[in-house]
C-alpha cells in the first residue's frame, strides 16, 4: 500500500494547473507501481514509448470487448482492432518481450557480478 501512496503523491506533485488526461495519468501511475513492485523500478516500463504501447493494447482489446458484450462476431473494425499499426497485439507482444528480456539480462549481469 505505501507504494501506491508514494506513486500517487509523486504524480500529483508534478501536475501543473490545468486540464489532465486521467486515462494517461492512470496508465502512468499503474506502470510505475508495476515497474517498482515487480521489476526493481526498471525505467523501460515507464517511458513514453511504453505508455503508448499499453494504451494501444487497451484500445485494441476494448473494441473486441464491446463486440463480445453485444454478442457480435469478433470482426476487427479499426486499425487497432485489426492488428495494424502500433495497436497490434503482435507489436505489443514484441515490445513487451524485448522489455522483459532486457530486464532479465540486466538482472543476470548484476547477479553474476555479486
Amino acid at each position: 500500500m505505501p507504494l501506491f501512496g508514494e506513486v500517487g503523491q509523486d504524480i500529483a506533485q508534478s501536475w501543473q494547473a490545468g486540464t489532465r488526461d486521467m486515462a494517461v495519468e492512470a496508465t502512468s501511475a499503474t506502470m510505475r507501481v508495476i515497474a517498482t513492485a515487480l521489476f526493481s523500478g526498471d525505467p523501460r516500463l515507464t517511458t513514453p514509448e511504453a505508455m503508448d504501447h499499453i494504451t494501444a493494447a487497451m484500445e485494441g482489446v476494448g473494441e473486441a470487448r464491446i463486440q463480445a458484450l453485444l454478442g457480435m462476431p469478433l470482426i476487427p473494425v479499426t486499425r487497432k482492432g485489426g492488428g495494424a499499426g502500433q495497436g497490434s497485439s503482435s507489436c505489443v507482444r514484441r515490445w513487451a518481450r524485448s522489455c522483459a528480456s532486457g530486464s532479465v539480462a540486466t538482472r543476470r549481469t548484476i547477479s553474476s557480478r555479486q
